[in-house]
C-alpha cells in the first residue's frame, strides 16, 4: 500500500491486515482515490479460491460505497483461469493486455 509516496507492504497470508491497511489508507486519500491490488494470483498460494472471492466481494463492496475503484491484477495464463473465470464477474470492465 503507497499512500504519499510512502510503501507499505503487507503479506498476501494476511487478508485481514490488507484489508485494514486498505481502510487505514483510504482515510489519507482525498475521494475518487483509485486503490490498486497487484499480483492477485499470489493470494492463491495462501488461500482457497472461495476465501479470495469472499475477500474480493467484501472489498469491492465497500469500495463502492465509498465511491473508490479498485483495480486488481492479475496474470493472463492458463494456470490462473479459474481464479480469472471468478474474478471477471466482479470487476465493471475486464482489460486485456
Amino acid at each position: 500500500v503507497k499512500v504519499d509516496d510512502e510503501d507499505t507492504t503487507v503479506d498476501p497470508e494476511a487478508l485481514a491486515t490488507l484489508t485494514v491497511t486498505i481502510e487505514e489508507a483510504l482515510k489519507e486519500l482525498s475521494e475518487g482515490a483509485v486503490i490498486l491490488v497487484d499480483s492477485l494470483p499470489a493470494f492463491t498460494a495462501y488461500h482457497k479460491i472461495s476465501t479470495i472471492m469472499r475477500f474480493l466481494g467484501a472489498l469491492n463492496a465497500e469500495m463502492e460505497e465509498r465511491g473508490t475503484d479498485i483495480i486488481w491484477l492479475t496474470l493472463d495464463d492458463e494456470s490462473e483461469r479459474e481464479l480469472n473465470e471468478k474474478v471477471g464477474p466482479l470487476c465493471d470492465k475486464v482489460i486485456e493486455i
